[in-house]
């Protein structure tokens, strides 16, 4: 009898293994799909102060992808982001859009697309000069890929509108080392208590 009753029991755990593997392995294959960017693309393509350019994003799989950010920046003749960062949406499976409204009269802008990921992780398009073969690649500095936009003369709408927050390079770097060094004191304090 007492050997029938640990037969049992080994069963049950023999189950509840399998079962736990199988389930483990299909939330696995889901959680490590692979990311890898289709295209980008942007309209219109004729840009002057004050129109709204939508940026499109499609990926072969955006399972993990958790949110996307564009920075949007001028390039030329000043560098110089614009805040806060625009959520992109879903458009369909796959999908992802967003716009800014352009500030800049004439010049060079352009955006990167900061891709959060479900892992806690980040990607950031474009990561290189020759980034899915696009001729619009812009380096601002060592290692710092936009895609550029053009700006193009125009008519310009004289309705007033909040332009975004901007920062050059210089106050992009103290501000990140402020946070920094902030990030640091609480960091050890907590080590403290």
């Amino acid at each position: 009898m007492k050997k029938q009753q640990h037969t049992k029991w080994i069963a049950i755990f023999a189950i509840a293994i399998i079962a736990t593997l199988f389930l483990t392995s299909s939330s696995l294959k889901v959680a490590s799909a692979e990311i890898a960017v289709v295209s980008v693309s942007h309209s219109p393509t004729d840009i002057s102060k004050d129109i709204k350019v939508t940026v499109e994003i499609t990926f072969n799989d955006d399972t993990n992808v958790s949110g996307i950010q564009i920075q949007y920046c001028a390039l030329v003749p000043d560098f110089i982001c614009h805040f806060p960062k625009i959520a992109m949406t879903t458009e369909t499976e796959n999908v992802w859009n967003g716009n800014f409204t352009v500030v800049e009269e004439t010049g060079l802008i352009g955006y990167e697309l900061l891709i959060s990921l479900t892992n806690g992780s980040a990607l950031i398009a474009p990561d290189s000069i020759d980034y899915l073969g696009y001729d619009n690649i812009f380096e601002p500095i060592a290692d710092t890929f936009y895609f550029s936009i053009n700006m193009t003369k125009g008519t310009t709408n004289t309705s007033t509108k909040s332009a975004p927050l901007s920062f050059g390079l210089g106050e992009l770097v103290i501000t990140f080392s402020v946070i920094l060094f902030a990030r640091t004191l609480i960091t050890k304090k907590r080590k403290n208590v």
